[in-house]
This record gives C-alpha cells, structure tokens and sequence, in this order.
C-alpha cells in the first residue's frame, strides 16, 4: 500500500462494520437530543413560567425522568402538570443534571465564542 491509499475506503473495510461503530457512539447522545426535544415540544408551554419550562422540559426528556405534579412549598400545595414521561427522579439524577447543566453551558460558550469570531463581510 503507497501513501495515496492512507484514508481511502477499499471494499474490505467497508464490509467491516465502520456504520455500526458509529451507530454505537452516536447513540446515547442521539437518544438524548431526541428525548429532549420531544418533552420540550410536548412540555414546554404547560409550565406556569414560559422561561423555565422550556428548560426543565427539556432536561426531563434528556435524563427520562419525570418533574411537576404535586409541589409543596413552604405555606401551599401546588399542583402542576408533569413534564417528561420518564421516571421519578433520584438522587443520581440530580447529579446527571449537574453534568448536562456543565455539558450545555461548555457547548453555549464555544458557541458563543465560535460566533464571536465570525464577521460580515461588508
């Protein structure tokens, strides 16, 4: 094999499952957007404040648990609609959220600092 053939896909490789590999790592984050996406869709707007709505039922749909229903607070029971159809939420999941909260926030500033840097031409 020369140098010009490095990278370049030859039958026997593609017959070895380099599609399967990708599936498998891309899942879990594909699973994650996807059930994110779809409590938010669904969720969103029956949460009393329209800021955080959006956000909780987004983090419910990632980490599939469920949030809402019954809330006490200090004087008053609330009850609220559910967002998410997961599971209740553990202790654990308090932790993953931590993790998806960290994960977004890092993916929002390179965003933010990938944008930063792009000018219009005039």
């Amino acid at each position: 094999m020369d140098r010009s053939e490095i990278g370049r896909r030859r039958q026997l490789h593609c017959r070895a499952g380099d599609g399967v590999a990708g599936g498998a790592v891309g899942a879990p984050g594909r699973r994650l957007s996807v059930g994110a996406a779809r409590a938010w869709r669904r969720d969103a707007g029956r949460h009393p404040s329209p800021n955080a709505g959006a956000v909780e039922a987004a983090f419910a749909g990632a980490l599939g648990v469920r949030l809402g229903g019954p809330t006490q607070y200090r004087h008053e029971l609330q009850i609220r609609p559910t967002l998410g159809d997961g599971r209740e939420p553990t202790v654990a999941d308090l932790r993953r959220a931590v993790a998806l909260s960290s994960l977004v926030q890092a993916g929002a500033a390179l965003l933010a600092g990938l944008l930063s840097g792009y000018r219009r031409r005039p």
